[in-house]
């Protein structure tokens, strides 16, 4: 259990690295949506809505690219808005008729922060061929692949000091169906 913990740890600092905004390696966390973010809070809320409405937009990280601006032209077709691939406003009107928040705390249980993990991951193709399966490296790589999410985004939506683990509790993308009953 220790073990999974002080994975899931380095794999957080790793993380928290590669989301800092500037050189030094004491800069401080900043809040989701706000100046100097890594997350564009339109951006990502635009993502998890297109996601929920069934038009997914890629991985869900609060940046543009092609991916998020073809989800929006499907989604714009499909309710016969005009076909931009922008975020304009009837766009944007019609994905918050679905008065769905961005974010929800979720308190992660066993299943979902279970392994078996890989680390270190092979970085060949060949030498991931070998492995018994393709697994995870840790748990938060784990609880991003299903939030739609990576890694990097967790930590910058939760901050770099937070615990990833059973029982404990992190801010996600709002992307889990309500209804998880998939066999009734």
């Amino acid at each position: 259990m220790r073990s999974r913990i002080a994975i899931a740890a380095a794999g957080l600092s790793l993380a928290a690295a590669s989301v800092a905004q500037s050189p030094s390696p004491r800069s401080a966390w900043v809040s989701p949506g706000t100046n100097g973010s890594p997350i564009d809070g339109t951006v990502f809320h635009a993502q998890v809505l297109l996601d929920a409405a069934g038009f997914p937009a890629g991985v869900i990280d609060g940046k543009p690219g092609m991916s998020l601006r073809k989800a929006i032209e499907g989604f714009q077709e499909a309710r016969g808005l005009d076909k931009t691939g922008k975020l304009d406003v009837a766009t944007r009107q019609a994905l918050l008729s679905q008065n769905r928040a961005s974010t929800v705390m979720v308190r992660l249980t066993p299943d979902q922060v279970a392994g078996p993990f890989v680390y270190p991951f092979p970085k060949k193709p060949e030498d991931q061929a070998k492995l018994p399966a393709l697994s995870y490296r840790n748990m938060l790589e784990k609880v991003a692949e299903s939030f739609h999410t990576t890694p990097e985004t967790i930590v910058a939506l939760n901050g770099p000091k937070a615990l990833i683990g059973p029982g404990q509790t992190l801010r996600l993308p709002n992307v889990l169906a309500a209804n998880r009953d998939y066999e009734g």
